[in-house]
């Protein structure tokens, strides 16, 4: 029984060791994923692009609504024959309206999904590759990390290599023009 107790004794022992012998330093990082997002050049870009989108949609619906507005006003002064015809316009003219209304919304909507959609696939792959090059095991969203110390806040390194590679690429498209 004690030759059992000893050989057990080592056996743990042994495995203990190697498993402290074996361990390495693990380097870890985070980065605010949501802040990167914000400061980004490119949101920034896409932001006034679609702006600009939402701008020209909605002065067009606005003009589609006053001439609404206008066909519902000049139904008072109508005789009952006309007012039948302009209430049928009036009807296809609102259904043209909320499909347009509709059809911009949409429209925004997607190309902010697919640019949004890009933008994080841009970080990803520059939090992957910097994670790489710098020999990080582990880089972790912001968003779940309880406590971290400052020092491990990688996330305006993130951003600046993201500037730096959107101005790599702004260059190389002016190049080739």
């Amino acid at each position: 029984m004690k030759k059992l107790i000893t050989a057990l004794f080592v056996s743990v022992l042994t495995v203990s060791l190697c498993g402290i012998c074996s361990a390495k330093e693990l380097k870890i990082g985070y980065v605010d994923v949501y802040e990167i997002f914000q400061d980004y050049s490119k949101t920034k870009s896409y932001d006034a692009i679609l702006e600009k989108e939402r701008s020209t949609a909605a002065e067009s619906l606005e003009k589609q609504r006053d001439d609404l507005e206008k066909m519902q006003s000049q139904l008072s002064v109508m005789k009952d024959s006309e007012k039948e015809k302009q209430e049928d316009k009036i009807k296809a003219a609102i259904a043209e309206y909320t499909q347009n209304e509709k059809e911009a919304y949409l429209s925004i909507k997607q190309k902010r999904d697919d640019k949004m959609k890009e933008i994080i696939e841009d970080i990803n792959k520059v939090v992957s590759d910097y994670a790489k090059t710098q020999g990080y095991d582990l880089i972790i969203n912001k968003a779940t990390v309880l406590y971290g110390l400052s020092d491990l806040d990688i996330s305006k390194t993130i951003l600046d290599e993201m500037e730096a590679k959107t101005d790599a690429q702004k260059g190389d498209k002016k190049k080739k023009k």
